[in-house]
């Protein structure tokens, strides 16, 4: 009897804290932040979440696989008419390929036009293709024959004096949209279509970020771990779906 009653009393305490974690989330959104977690909270959410895992298989789809050996390290990929472009982080320059078969290189270690270091993401938008070009902190806008159109200006600090890397990068009808990538600044950020100064539109995010349409979605590899209001770690954790849409910028789970 006894130990059915403790059983129960636990029960109780763990769903109770499920739910007061589930309450915060809008109040932390709405201040554009990923809702935070104890450490002990996040392994909770993960396990309940791993127990209601279910895999999903497919035939609809075909693949094919093959090998680039040309590419050092593949960093972004898009795909033009009939061709695909890469970007090799190792070999900073972008190919163009058919298969596994080298159509074409563009651009070479530097700083000018056509040139990079250590290229990222590669997104359409509009007729232009734009080139995170992270070492220089920059983006690259071409045409759709891979000529040169301008450069877009990246800030290079963050709030905390820190140098500014991104990692992922989303285009849409309100601007462009990176995602830092480390500590201490982990956010997404939102720059003019011609790089004005950047807002921050969601701070505790790393993760992933695509457009579709007149939208961003995001989805985050981890969460933060806060000791008080000390960012002491990032750990697998609740997995978070979020809309960003509009000149408001207004998140949405």
């Amino acid at each position: 009897m006894k130990k059915s009653i403790f059983k129960s009393l636990v029960f109780f305490t763990l769903v109770l804290m499920l739910v007061g974690c589930t309450k915060t989330i809008e109040k932390h959104l709405e201040h554009g932040k990923i809702p935070n977690y104890s450490d002990r909270e996040a392994s909770m959410i993960v396990e309940r979440d791993m127990n209601e895992f279910k895999s999903i298989t497919s035939n609809d789809y075909s693949k094919e696989s093959f090998t680039l050996e040309f590419i050092g390290s593949c960093a972004g990929v898009t795909c033009l008419d009939d061709t695909i472009l890469i970007s090799d982080e190792k070999n900073d320059c972008l190919f163009v390929t058919k298969g596994d078969s080298l159509i074409g290189r563009v651009g070479n270690t530097g700083s000018g036009e056509l040139e990079f270091i250590k290229p990222g993401a590669i997104k359409q938008y509009n007729g232009e293709i734009f080139i995170l070009d992270r070492g220089n902190h920059r983006v690259q806008v071409l045409d759709l024959d891979l000529g040169f159109k301008r450069f877009i200006p990246l800030e290079t600090k963050g709030k905390y004096d820190e140098l500014l890397e991104y990692d992922n990068m989303a285009v849409f009808d309100t601007g462009i949209v990176l995602s830092t990538n480390g500590l201490p600044s982990i956010e997404i950020h939102l720059y003019s279509i011609e790089g004005e100064n950047y807002s921050v539109v969601l701070e505790d995010f790393f993760g992933c970020l695509e457009a579709n349409e007149n939208s961003v979605y995001a989805i985050n590899k981890v969460v933060p771990i806060y000791d008080k209001k000390e960012l002491v770690s990032l750990r697998n954790g609740p997995g978070w779906f979020l809309k960003l849409s509009g000149e408001k910028n207004i998140l949405k789970r």
